[in-house]
């Protein structure tokens, strides 16, 4: 991913440490053979107010001890390590550590289990953390875009300025369970799981299984909450396509180059999305741009290979130090390419460049070399 969220946003994550309480005092007495703590004693002292009246956190509990008492201790033994291993997010993501799935469980418990989280979530967003860990979220991001794309807009919390509608708490981006709820239950609630993202990534993302490829191998992947930034160079992209061609063949690389970028591949899709959505749509647009950009810097009689590359130089510096955001960020990776490949002496490229400024025509104009 492009860019990490603070892990700061992760703190008020009562929600998760309060089921993982219940559940670990649950099975503490049930293979000592005593009874589980009464509600709402069982809840912990500080959350107790806030949470002792919600009746479907109650009845889901209940529901969950009169199945998990059922089992033998071993089975709960092994209900809870799952519960341990699905939320050390940070080793899973890393590569270093597994878990089983909620299909590896005794078939009786995994309802209850998911009814318990799914109600847990819920209260994630009922008792506003939710908006506070977006909050937080976004007022660190410098881009206020989403770091699994790099393009789609977040936008502002609603509400989140006093003149804007204070009544209101929604948030605007959809949270995704980073380790699907569908196989990691009992990481529903936990914050360090909880990632906003744009309603393209989400939806692309789905319920697909972060820990394992479409064959069952065990993959790495990028951490969202401590993920150094990962670079995009389209240096590798021929610059064009075919001999026909006014477009490059793309090809998008990744510094550091790691087996995370393929897995952030994976569950968004980004190179093609990239490519047909970015790139390709508007590459005529900024090279038109660049043209006319030189066109009022160099006289006619003065557009020489060695101008060319001192402006293709000093556009990619000024594009560069700009920091643009959203898809606007490929145009220095752009001129980075086209630079490349001038330097390096492709003679149709520079051809094609040269007749782009020296006529400045509309860039499905451009005269190409037989």
């Amino acid at each position: 991913m492009l860019f990490a969220y603070p892990i700061a946003a992760t703190e008020e994550n009562w929600i998760h440490v309060t089921l993982v309480s219940l559940l670990t005092d649950v099975h503490t007495k049930l293979n000592s053979g005593n009874e589980p703590t009464k509600w709402p004693d069982c809840l912990p002292e500080a959350h107790r107010d806030s949470l002792k009246l919600k009746r479907s956190l109650r009845s889901s509990l209940k529901t969950y001890i009169e199945e998990v008492a059922k089992l033998d201790n071993p089975d709960r033994d092994r209900i809870q390590n799952c519960l341990q291993q699905q939320n050390e997010i940070e080793s899973l993501l890393a590569g270093t550590s597994n878990c089983e799935t909620i299909e590896d469980l005794p078939e009786s418990i995994q309802g209850p289990i998911k009814e318990l989280f799914d109600c847990g979530f819920k209260f994630v967003k009922e008792l506003g953390i939710r908006d506070r860990h977006y909050c937080r979220i976004y007022d660190d991001l410098a881009d206020k875009d989403c770091p699994f794309c790099g393009i789609e807009p977040f936008d502002a919390p609603v509400g989140s300025s006093p003149k804007i509608r204070p009544k209101l708490k929604k948030v605007a981006e959809d949270l995704d369970h980073y380790l699907p709820k569908s196989k990691y239950p009992f990481a529903a609630t936990n914050l360090r799981n909880l990632v906003p993202s744009g309603k393209k990534c989400n939806g692309i993302k789905h319920d697909q299984d972060t820990l394992h490829d479409e064959g069952g191998n065990r993959s790495q992947v990028f951490d969202p909450y401590q993920s150094e930034p990962i670079s995009i160079s389209l240096i590798e992209s021929e610059p064009f396509e075919d001999a026909e061609s006014q477009t490059p063949d793309w090809r998008i690389s990744f510094e550091p180059q790691s087996p995370k970028c393929e897995t952030w591949d994976r569950l968004f899709n980004i190179c093609e999305r990239w490519i047909e959505n970015d790139l390709q749509p508007h590459y005529m647009k900024w090279l038109k741009e660049f043209a006319l950009w030189c066109r009022k810097r160099i006289p006619e009689e003065e557009i020489t290979r060695d101008s060319l590359l001192t402006k293709l130089e000093q556009y990619y510096t000024d594009e560069r130090d700009s920091n643009r955001a959203g898809r606007e960020r490929f145009r220095a990776l752009v001129i980075a390419m086209i630079l490349h490949h001038c330097n390096t002496g492709n003679e149709r490229l520079i051809e094609f460049i040269t007749n782009a400024i020296r006529y400045s025509l509309p860039p499905n104009r451009i005269p190409i070399r037989e």
